[in-house]
């Protein structure tokens, strides 16, 4: 059983609390960079076909005219 002097020493240690803090920030900043390439990767497909009708639709003049 955990005594009370323990129990008190561990929450007036502010080691454990920075730890933990530090895995939070970590957690989030790598699920936030999950969500950005999730987000970018799903759309790469319709991004290369828009830009590539795009350059299809456009009329080249060879003789270098207006």
């Amino acid at each position: 059983m955990i005594s009370i002097s323990t129990l008190k020493r561990f929450l007036a240690e502010q080691d454990g609390n920075a730890v933990i803090d530090w895995t939070v920030l970590l957690a989030g900043s790598v699920m936030m960079a999950l969500a950005v390439v999730m987000t970018i990767t799903d759309n790469v497909d319709s991004i290369t076909e828009d830009t590539s009708d795009r350059m299809e639709s456009i009329e080249v003049n060879p003789t270098g005219s207006a």
